[in-house]
């Protein structure tokens, strides 16, 4: 809905123009600036600029025929200078409270001696052109300088209505005002509007204007690949769009589609995430995905990025699976129990199978059953023959298979009169003068401890 509402409002954008070879005209259905100059009556070089000494130090053309009904750019403005000194114009916008205005956008340039008295083309750089929409507002800053001039009018002809401009020559405009600001304007600045108002006096400047550039991507498409088991809200990848234009912002970025199962676009981060439980199918190693942003700036000018989004499936993990295992030459059945997981949202049901041992020619002596690896109810173990093994195991989701291996080091059985049982717990006591709460320690350690003469105190 809030879509065809947005499309809605741009068929109704529809402003007039005052075209520079024409003293009157009907309103215009036209949404872009394109290349024209808005002026009132005849152009800045033919008409007569007289020295404005009001006090005041700022202007706003507040005039149905000055007020901005187009999007474009500012290309250059064009004046009569009766006064040197710093000039500042400025484009002003409602910001919805009755004679409250913030500053868009400013130019600024330097008046000398040499150029009073004549037609002054100020022609910013491209980058300082001033981003303008419909219902903008034109004024300047000169800190008093009174620098552009000002030609009389008559008032007796303001005969303009909501359904007719009245644009003859000696139209006069009324909504001029003069007022002094508490500081030099800067952009974003606000002010509110409540000077010297006038009905006699049109001042000699005109503006030019050109269509507004559109946004642009540095790259067209973009290509990630994240796995399927992503987190809901999980980043993707960050996606900006660019715009050459002073002051200009972007009227809308969406998803091409707003109803994407999987993804969608955040405004504030300008980055694209997962939006929920991504598509897994078993059997399927990838899932290929197109998520279509685009982009609006003031003007309507619109920009598409296309991203290319792989998800690809997890394969089997071992999470808690050690390289070695020790274990004694008299074990037998089962040796190791291992654990496998699967990030697959599911998870994907796991199989598991013994490959080889190391050496080959062993590899009868063991057998794999679930995730435990046994030794068969013939064989026996060995330091003294084989001292270690490698099993290589695989396991797979139905989809990918991951390969690994356990190494089981054997270690040799103690005889009855070398040694106490193989592991013993001593409880809570003094050793050697330092606290102990639990001491595991190896029958050999012990043994050592003792001929050491190192008492434990319980």
């Amino acid at each position: 809905m809030a879509t065809a509402t947005k499309r809605l409002n741009k068929e109704l954008r529809h402003f007039s123009r005052i075209p520079s070879s024409c003293c009157s005209a009907g309103p215009i259905n036209d949404d872009n600036c394109e290349d024209r100059t808005f002026i009132y009556g005849d152009e800045v070089p033919m008409r007569t600029a007289e020295n404005d000494t009001d006090e005041g130090n700022a202007i706003v053309l507040k005039n149905d025929i000055d007020i901005i009904r187009c999007c474009g750019l500012i290309a250059y403005w064009e004046f009569s200078p009766v006064n040197p000194g710093t000039l500042k114009f400025i484009v002003w916008r409602s910001i919805g409270v009755d004679n409250y205005y913030e500053v868009i956008g400013t130019n600024s340039v330097n008046i000398s001696a040499s150029d009073v008295n004549s037609v002054f083309k100020f022609t910013p750089d491209d980058s300082d052109r001033i981003s303008i929409i419909a219902e903008d507002l034109i004024g300047w800053f000169d800190d008093g300088a009174n620098i552009i001039g000002y030609d009389n009018c008559s008032s007796a002809y303001n005969a303009s209505t909501p359904d007719h401009r009245d644009l003859r020559p000696n139209y006069c405009p009324t909504q001029t005002y003069k007022m002094t600001l508490d500081k030099e304007p800067e952009d974003k600045d606000v002010f509110m509007w409540s000077g010297t108002r006038y009905i006699d006096r049109v001042y000699v400047m005109q503006i030019t204007t050109v269509d507004n550039t559109p946004p642009y991507f540095n790259i067209s498409r973009y290509d990630k690949t994240i796995p399927d088991h992503s987190d809901i809200d999980f980043s993707i990848m960050d996606l900006y769009f660019n715009d050459t234009d002073y002051a200009d912002w972007f009227d809308d970025i969406e998803p091409e589609y707003d109803d994407d199962p999987y993804f969608y676009y955040d405004t504030f981060s300008k980055s694209v995430h997962v939006k929920d439980e991504l598509l897994h199918i078993v059997g399927q190693q990838n899932q290929y995905h197109k998520f279509i942003v685009w982009a609006e700036d003031s003007c309507y000018n619109r920009v598409t990025g296309t991203v290319t989004i792989t998800t690809f499936n997890g394969p089997p993990t071992f999470p808690n699976l050690p390289k070695t295992a020790l274990i004694s030459e008299s074990k037998t059945g089962a040796l190791y129990t291992f654990t496998v997981d699967d990030p697959s949202n599911g998870p994907d049901i796991i199989t598991c199978e013994m490959l080889r041992s190391i050496p080959s020619s062993e590899s009868h002596k063991f057998y794999l059953e679930g995730k435990t690896i046994y030794l068969n109810e013939s064989a026996t173990l060995s330091r003294d023959l084989i001292p270690e093994y490698e099993i290589v195991i695989a396991c797979t989701d139905g989809t990918d298979t991951s390969e690994t291996y356990l190494r089981i080091e054997l270690t040799k059985d103690q005889s009855d009169n070398e040694a106490p049982p193989e592991f013993i717990q001593i409880e809570s006591g003094l050793l050697a003068s330092l606290t102990v709460t639990v001491v595991v320690v190896d029958t050999v350690t012990m043994y050592s401890m003792i001929m050491n003469s190192l008492v434990f105190v319980p």
